[in-house]
C-alpha cells in the first residue's frame, strides 16, 4: 500500500468477539513511518447471537519510509496455538 505523508488508511477485518477472538499486532512496526490512529468495532447489520462485525483500524503516515502492519487474530488466552487468521499490510509512504 502506497501513502501520501498524512493519508489515513482504513483497516476494516471481519470480527466475532463473542467466540473470544480479537485483532492484535503480532509483531512490532516502525512508528516513526505509521501510527495507529483509532480502532473500534463495528457491530453486525444483521440480527443474531454472534453475528461477525468488523473491527476498524485507522493507520496514519507520520514519516517517510517503510512499515508492515501485521495482525493475527486470536484467543489471548491460547497458548501455542496459531492464529485463526493473519494479516500483513506493508506501506510505503511517499
Amino acid at each position: 500500500m502506497e501513502l501520501a505523508l498524512g493519508q489515513p488508511l482504513l483497516v476494516s477485518l471481519t470480527a466475532t468477539p463473542a467466540t473470544g477472538y480479537q485483532w492484535r499486532l503480532a509483531a512490532p512496526f516502525d512508528q516513526t513511518v505509521v501510527r495507529f490512529t483509532s480502532s473500534r468495532h463495528e457491530a453486525s447489520t444483521t440480527s443474531g447471537l454472534g453475528a461477525p462485525g468488523a473491527m476498524q483500524l485507522e493507520v496514519t503516515p507520520v514519516g517517510r519510509g517503510a512499515a508492515t502492519v501485521a495482525l493475527e487474530y486470536v484467543r489471548p488466552w491460547e497458548r501455542g496455538v496459531a492464529p485463526a487468521r493473519a494479516v500483513r499490510i506493508p506501506v510505503v509512504v511517499r
